[in-house]
This record gives structure tokens, C-alpha cells and sequence, in this order.
């Protein structure tokens, strides 16, 4: 049997539903973090920053990879010292717990890009946000060990 598809609202799939926005800084909050696998097979962390209500274009998702291997894993370290981390605690192993970072204000800083031919938006920076603290164990927790996730 056949199934009726209405095409008339669908894009091109060149700039998904919402385009891509103009450099700057966006106000965000911290979404999500999800642990993945990148597509070379190494551990990576999927950080999802969400312009909140309120702020101009609310609800757009912006995505940063940040890749957990040693060569690497400084921008990450980078990030959460922009977050309010101390760089201290950051200097050998450190637990840190994705869920105290959801809902963390965070500026990013969002530059164009390309990916597969297509105009992207990509985070170049994240600091700390309007109203933002540091997540209550920033300054603690290098308790050694894998991250807990």
C-alpha cells in the first residue's frame, strides 16, 4: 500500500531547518554531554550548547567534539577552565560528571565552517556565561581514575 509523503514544507538539507547563524557570541546553556566514539574509533565527548528562551534564537543547538585522547585533550581542558575550573585541579586526572555541567551558562563563541560541501556553524570558544559560577566541584574532584561515564 502506498504511503502519502508531503514534501511541500521540506528543505533543500543544505541548512537544516534553521540556517547557519552569523559569527559572534551566543549566550547558551550546556544541553547535553554525551560520551561517543569518534569515527576514527577514539573516545570523544559531544558537548550540545542550547541558546535558551529568552535570547534571540532561542532553542539552536550548537555541537563541540572534544576528543579524550592525550594529544588532543587539551581543548577540552581549555573549555572547562573557561567554565570556572581551575587549571590546577586540571593538570593530572580528573573526574568530571556530565550531569553538574547540564544547565552550566556558557558563551561560545561561533565562527562558519564547512562539512560535507554545506555552510556550518562552528563553536570556537566556550567561557563562562551571564550569571555563570562554576559547577560546585570545580575546584575539586582530581580524584584520579577514568571519567565516570
Amino acid at each position: 500500500m502506498p504511503i502519502m509523503i508531503d514534501f511541500s514544507q521540506a528543505g533543500d538539507g543544505n541548512q537544516g531547518d534553521y540556517g547557519v547563524l552569523p559569527e559572534g557570541d551566543y549566550n547558551t546553556v550546556i544541553y547535553e554531554i554525551k560520551t561517543k566514539t569518534s569515527q576514527a574509533g577514539n573516545p570523544m565527548l559531544e558537548f550540545t550548547f542550547q541558546i535558551p528562551e529568552g535570547e534571540p534564537n532561542a532553542g539552536r543547538r550548537f555541537w563541540a567534539n572534544y576528543s579524550l585522547l592525550p594529544n588532543a585533550v587539551w581543548k577540552l581542558k581549555q573549555t572547562l577552565v573557561g567554565l570556572g575550573y581551575s587549571a590546577e585541579k586540571l593538570a593530572g586526572q580528573f573526574d568530571l560528571d556530565p550531569e553538574e555541567l547540564k544547565g552550566t551558562p556558557a558563551i561560545v563563541t561561533i565562527t562558519k565552517g564547512q562539512w560535507n560541501g554545506k555552510e556550518t556553524n562552528n563553536v570556537e570558544a566556550v567561557r563562562g556565561g551571564s550569571g555563570a559560577s562554576a559547577p560546585a566541584t570545580a575546584g575539586a574532584g582530581a580524584s584520579g581514575g577514568r571519567l565516570p561515564f
